[in-house]
């Protein structure tokens, strides 16, 4: 018996530690995602097989759409439609629900209402709010030899909301080099291996943004307090200390316990205000500097704008507001990555056991659409996204096969303790607190994959439902990309959302249009749609 994968294009997987397991759409016989089935090997060369019996199925989730004949007719989000005696069942229109077996395990309440929808959404993806009280007295709080750093200018870049700070830095120069600092939460000293709350924050992975409901992978005490790097209280951190010449080339490096008290808190405004109106503190000019020494060409990248969407009381979405991902933002993700690849290294060398974050090269099929598509446009926003578009998912492994995104050749995640379960992994692996094995780290890396894919689907179906609530509320017309063409319609990209859209061939106009697949447009004489034009949505 195994657990079946099904994918967002329908086909199905079964993962076993030395292979996994393909089953084609026309061998799932009714099998869904997260069922457990048996199957039987219809060819041994390519592992692919047929679902022969399902076990035991994975609850469904859906809503009443409506009633028929003294029956709720239940639409589900595998598309199938179940039929409940009303005089069996007591539910009302657009309820949202759990169901396994025509039994309602679960009833969210009416779809209408967004503080439903989340509930809804956090139960479907098994993101769960954990009862566990916090007694400060649970926590490690034994004395560890640490370099006093609390004299050393440290500082953090964050979100105006934001409570739970992993990082800070420090940065200076003799007009030649660079002594960089990363300063990071150390929120291994805190949890024992294997204690109650190390258990709890594996089982979660990591915390989920879910758009008006924050779930912490550790107690808010933790995350928010003791291990947030505020300004002016003393904080025990992992430091990375690096020098680099005037051109960004490492010269040497230290890692080492250490304590430090922020100095000072910025927003990412308060750094983009300072770089627009040429008014850089030498905090801020130093890193500046030094980014823009070591990356040549920072300042030319492109990235697709930050979404804020914003909520009221009821979590009813209100407005949207879209905030450019500037050099206030990337200098601080540059000195993240050159501390997660310093420690990787670091661990390389002394010939540690660890988990890499992998992120595979596009396969052959991938970089051909990629190169196909890329040449129908060269405006900065479209090749951003079917850059994007062209990627693989990036994972945790043992096994390094480097990360094509970010041309690291060796690349972990060190930065985000209080955040991320790996990174505490890495601080003991790093620290020699604990040294975990291959099967130990085989489980973790497999859990962490699939509760962080929980969390991504989690949040963006969340943002996406409140992003098509506004959609459906305003009442003004949206600047829209064109991304795609073929004979069915169109493509778009609502630039003021950061969502995508299809708009059928029937609606662009009332005349008859032609799709010219050699240049993916569609035109008549009157009107032409190209890829990279902006059209009103």
């Amino acid at each position: 018996m195994s657990k079946l994968i099904v994918n967002s294009l329908g086909y199905g997987f079964i993962n076993h530690t030395s292979r996994t397991i393909f089953i084609p759409k026309q061998y799932l016989n009714d099998a869904k995602n997260d069922d457990v089935v048996e199957y039987k090997i219809i060819d041994e060369n390519n592992n692919i097989a047929e679902i022969t019996k399902i076990v035991d199925s994975a609850p469904e989730y859906g809503y009443v759409s409506h009633i028929w004949k003294n029956n709720f007719i239940i639409k589900t989000e595998s598309k199938k439609q179940i039929y409940l005696d009303i005089n069996n069942y007591n539910l009302n229109i657009d309820d949202m629900i759990q169901i396994k077996n025509n039994n309602i395990l679960m009833n969210f309440g009416n779809r209408n209402d967004f503080k439903n929808k989340i509930n809804y959404i956090k139960y479907k993806y098994e993101i769960k709010k954990t009862d566990y009280q916090f007694n400060i007295n649970q926590i490690d709080n034994s004395e560890i030899e640490r370099v006093d750093l609390t004299d050393l200018y440290t500082f953090t870049i964050d979100p105006t909301t934001s409570k739970d700070f992993d990082d800070a830095i420090s940065i200076s120069s003799d007009g030649t080099n660079y002594k960089l600092g990363v300063h990071i939460a150390d929120v291994s000293s805190f949890i024992k291996v294997n204690s109650e709350l190390d258990l709890i924050a594996r089982n979660k992975m990591n915390t989920t943004y879910l758009n008006g409901d924050t779930n912490h992978m550790l107690p808010t005490e933790l995350s928010n307090n003791l291990c947030s790097l505020v300004p002016g209280e003393i904080r025990k951190t992992v430091t990375v200390m690096a020098n680099f010449n005037n051109h960004g080339e490492l010269i040497d490096y230290q890692i080492f316990r250490s304590k430090i008290k922020s100095k000072k808190r910025y927003t990412y405004q308060d750094v983009r205000e300072q770089i627009n109106n040429y008014s850089m503190d030498n905090n801020i000019k130093n890193l500046y500097n030094f980014v823009s020494s070591k990356y040549t060409n920072v300042l030319g990248e492109f990235n697709l704008p930050i979404i804020d969407l914003k909520l009221d009381i009821n979590k009813t979405p209100v407005n949207i507001e879209l905030e450019n991902y500037d050099m206030a933002h990337i200098m601080i993700e540059k000195c993240m990555i050159l501390a997660n690849e310093i420690v990787a290294e670091d661990l390389c060398k002394k010939n540690k056991l660890f988990p890499f974050r992998c992120h595979p090269k596009p396969n052959k099929d991938q970089e051909e659409k990629y190169n196909y598509f890329k040449q129908f446009s060269n405006n900065a926003f479209y090749q951003e996204v079917i850059k994007i578009k062209s990627y693989k998912n990036a994972f945790y492994s043992y096994k390094n096969i480097s990360h094509y995104g970010l041309s690291s050749e060796k690349y972990c995640h060190f930065t985000s303790p209080i955040r991320r379960y790996i990174d505490i992994v890495i601080h003991r692996i790093l620290l020699d607190e604990y040294q975990y094995s291959e099967e130990e780290l085989e489980v973790i890396c497999n859990l962490a994959n699939k509760l962080e894919s929980n969390s991504f689907k989690a949040e963006n179906e969340l943002l996406e439902i409140q992003k098509e609530y506004l959609i459906e509320n305003s009442n003004t017309s949206q600047p829209a990309m064109i991304i795609d063409a073929n004979k069915y319609g169109i493509t778009v990209e609502l630039l003021n959302y950061i969502t995508e859209r299809k708009i059928h061939i029937s609606k662009l106009s009332d005349k008859r249009l032609i799709f010219d697949p050699i240049n993916k447009k569609i035109y008549n004489n009157e009107t032409t749609f190209t890829i990279g034009d902006i059209i009103n949505f």
